[in-house]
């Protein structure tokens, strides 16, 4: 699984950097991110653009820590589900997220094809 927890390490670094290509690169063309709250959801190149943009625009920065995963392969497509923390822009706290997610393996490269996140309470 090193491919894939690089992969999702690269994706939770480029999001406290505030790294738009950078994110954007960690996804499939036709990803979907689900997140918690309303109107987090994005579908698509174009709406993940959009999505980011808005993210990167608030003062401060998402920070993810994923320290356990629990990974599943098959072939090209693989899962994950990790029960992290998020600390918001603003806040100093981590709070309880889960995630779980779709990575889908194109010309040996792989790809975060759905991120979807919930704050457990």
């Amino acid at each position: 699984m090193h491919q894939l927890d690089e992969l999702l390490d690269r994706l939770v670094s480029a999001i406290a950097n505030r790294e738009l290509s950078a994110s954007l690169a960690c996804f499939t063309d036709e990803a979907a991110v689900l997140g918690s709250e309303q109107g987090e959801e994005a579908v698509g190149k174009d709406d993940l653009h959009s999505f980011f943009e808005r993210a990167y625009a608030k003062p401060g920065a998402y920070r993810f820590r994923f320290d356990e995963r629990t990974w599943v392969l098959r072939e090209d497509i693989a899962w994950m589900i990790s029960n992290g923390s998020v600390t918001e822009p603003g806040k100093e706290d981590a709070k309880p997220y889960r995630l779980a997610a779709v990575f889908e393996r194109r010309d040996s490269e792989w790809r975060m094809a759905l991120w979807c996140g919930t704050e457990p309470v």
